[in-house]
This record gives structure tokens, sequence and C-alpha cells, in this order.
């Protein structure tokens, strides 16, 4: 039987399937922001505190992603991708006022655990959107070595995001 955690993953990532479904990226990288807005997200980069990697809410019943536009653009798609998760998967957190996501560097203790079911979802979703499994299978041709930062390095950058997001999602995948 699952965890809860596991379910949660599996959710986002089947939201994000759902998406992918939909829009059908035929190259990395996904064009994460073109998606958000398709979705009826108005999306902006704001300089923010270093810790903020973004925001999410409904403003006169319009959805809104904010994301620090101070960070590395990696993080700057990863977290339009997280947001754009809770739009999708979380509405009801939206009308309910501003949901900020504070950096990876400085999450509180239950994030980071991955104890937040909605966090773990939107994450998952991000990495499913981000690196989808077809697009994985197609750049890599084979199995990827972990090992080979420059082979994994070389990976996240035609995808657009950080090594360690791409390590991540090979880990959920089990494709090396």
């Amino acid at each position: 039987m699952a965890t809860k955690i596991t379910k949660a993953r599996q959710n986002g990532e089947a939201r994000a399937d759902e998406l992918l479904s939909k829009y059908n990226p035929q190259q990395a990288p996904v064009p994460i922001r073109e998606i958000a807005i398709s979705e009826g997200c108005l999306v902006n980069g704001l300089v923010l505190d270093d810790d903020l990697s973004g925001m999410a809410f409904v403003r006169n019943g319009q959805s809104v992603i904010i994301f620090n536009s101070a960070h590395h653009p990696n993080r700057q798609r990863f977290t339009i991708a997280h947001e754009l998760a809770h739009h999708t998967m979380h509405k009801s957190m939206m009308l309910e006022g501003v949901h900020v996501d504070k950096g990876i560097l400085r999450r509180d203790i239950s994030s980071s655990m991955g104890v937040d079911d909605r966090e773990v979802e939107a994450n998952a979703f991000a990495a499913t959107l981000l690196m989808p499994k077809s697009l994985i299978i197609r750049y890599a041709n084979t199995s990827i070595d972990m090992e080979n930062e420059q082979v994994v390095a070389q990976l996240a950058k035609i995808f657009g995001v950080s090594s360690a997001a791409f390590t991540n999602r090979l880990l959920n995948l089990s494709l090396n």
C-alpha cells in the first residue's frame, strides 16, 4: 500500500501528465511560462527576498503566479511550474489568500521533510511537467549514468532545470 506521501507524489505526476497530454511538448525545454499563461495564469517576475521563490494567488478572479526574477532561470522555471500546480490542484487554498513558497534552502521543517501533501504534489507536478518521461527517454537514448555528472548536467541544461532536480526526477522514474 502506498504511503500518504507516495500518493501525493502520484497525484501530482498524474495531473502533470494530463497537462502534458493537452500541450504535447515535442522538445525540451518545456515552455512552462506559455503553458501557465494558456491555463489562465498571469505570470510575472519580481525581485523578492532571496528566501522567497514565488507565490500564487487569485485576485479579482485572475490566477496569478509571481516568481523571483533574481533567482537562476532554472529555479524560476521550477517555481512557475510549482505555482501552476497550486492553481491546478489546490484552488480552494488559492481562494483563501496568498500562498508563498520559500526557497529550497530555507524551508520550514515540514516542507524540508516532505510531509506537506500539497507541497509534495506541487513538486511532483513541477518535475513531471518540466521533465516528461517521454522526452527524457528521447534525449537520453539509453540508460543514464547518474554518477556521470557531465551527462546529468548536460541533460539538465537541455531541460532547463538544475542537476539536482534532474537527478531527483531520474530517481523517481527509476531510469538509471
